[in-house]
């Protein structure tokens, strides 16, 4: 009787070590959970890959704005290639080579004058100007 006994303990024993490691252990996912990870995994991938290759898609949004004080457009190697903005005059377009140097600009003319543009060579050097006022308009070759 007393082998029984000693080994109904044991056998007890061994059922709390088993009872205690399972509640231990994290709990399993089921096929659900799992499918649902890969999901996840997946769509995190596909948004990940999106960013590496500096893609980014619009959805159409109707008739909506966009307001901003400016916006800038970088090229292919990060530097600005179009600036909107605005100054104490009016607003301004700048158009710039992908070097980043500016090779068009149209604005309001100083004073809150009538419309602007400038023409630049590769060299930033200012070579045509255009302006319209209330006169008529001229055109500047430098």
């Amino acid at each position: 009787m007393q082998t029984n006994l000693e080994t109904l303990r044991a056998e007890m024993d061994e059922l709390r070590q088993t009872v205690e490691r399972l509640q231990r252990r994290p709990p399993r996912l089921g096929r659900g959970g799992r499918l649902l990870l890969v999901g996840f995994g997946l769509l995190l991938g596909l948004m990940l890959d999106r960013l590496a290759h500096g893609e980014a898609y619009a959805n159409p949004q109707g008739d909506k704005d966009l307001t901003c004080k400016s916006l800038t457009v970088l090229g292919p190697g990060g530097k600005a290639t179009m600036k909107l903005g605005t100054d104490e005059d009016g607003g301004i377009i700048q158009i710039n080579g992908v070097d980043g140097n500016p090779r068009t600009i149209v604005a309001v003319a100083p004073k809150q004058g009538g419309g602007l543009i400038n023409l630049f060579d590769t060299k930033q050097k200012l070579r045509i100007v255009l302006e319209g006022n209330d006169n008529g308009g001229q055109i500047e070759k430098r």
